[in-house]
C-alpha cells in the first residue's frame, strides 16, 4: 500500500478502531480500483480551547507521505487524512498546519463546505494533491468547551453517594 501503510497497524489495535476495504470496477471496464481505510474514535482533554490535535501523534508516525499506489498523473487525491470533531457544544475552526486550502486540488487542510454543518460538528480534511513530500507536522486547532462525557456508571456513582448522604442524614440523631 505504501504511503499511509506504517499506520494501519497501530490504528487498528485501538478499542473502537475500525477498517474498510472496497473494490469496484467500472462496466465494461478491465481496472480495478482499491481502496483501505483505518480510523478510530477518541476523546480529547476537557475545559475551554482553543484545542490543538497532533495528527501525526495520534497516528503514531513521524511523518506521513502518500501511496505512490494512488498516483494519478502525479496527482494524489485519495491518500488523505479525515477528521471529524462531534461535540455536544458549539465548535470552530481555529488554524492548522499546514494552511487551510479553499479547493480540494490544492495540498492542505480543507474544511468541508458540501454539507451544511452544524455548530457541534466540523469535518476537515487534509489532502496531498500534487504534491508527495511527507509533511512532518499535521496539526488541526479548534475553538470549542469541550464537557467531559457521563458513562453510565458516573450517573449510578452519583446516585449512591446521593442515597448515602441522604440515609445518613435521616439515621443522624436531631438536635434540639
Amino acid at each position: 500500500l505504501g504511503g499511509f501503510t506504517l499506520t494501519f497497524i497501530p490504528m487498528s489495535n485501538k478499542d473502537n478502531a475500525f477498517i474498510e476495504v472496497s473494490a469496484s470496477k467500472e462496466s465494461g471496464g478491465f481496472d480495478w480500483i482499491y481502496s483501505m481505510s483505518v480510523g478510530y474514535f477518541t476523546s480529547i482533554p476537557v475545559g475551554g480551547g482553543p484545542h490543538k490535535i497532533d495528527v501525526l501523534n495520534l497516528l503514531n508516525v513521524e511523518s506521513l507521505e502518500p501511496s505512490e499506489y494512488a498516483s494519478s498523473e502525479g496527482w494524489f487525491l485519495s491518500s488523505i487524512v479525515q477528521l471529524a470533531i462531534l461535540s455536544n457544544e458549539t465548535v470552530s475552526y481555529v488554524s492548522s498546519e499546514p494552511g487551510t486550502v479553499s479547493y480540494p486540488m490544492l495540498r492542505g487542510w480543507y474544511i468541508n463546505p458540501m454539507f451544511p454543518q452544524p455548530p457541534i460538528q466540523l469535518q476537515a480534511f487534509f489532502g496531498f494533491a500534487n504534491d508527495p513530500t511527507p509533511v512532518n507536522e499535521l496539526t488541526f486547532t479548534f475553538s470549542g468547551l469541550i464537557i467531559p462525557e457521563l458513562t453510565g456508571l458516573a450517573p449510578l456513582i452519583a446516585l449512591m453517594i446521593i442515597s448515602s448522604i441522604l440515609l445518613l442524614l435521616k439515621k443522624s440523631p436531631k438536635i434540639n
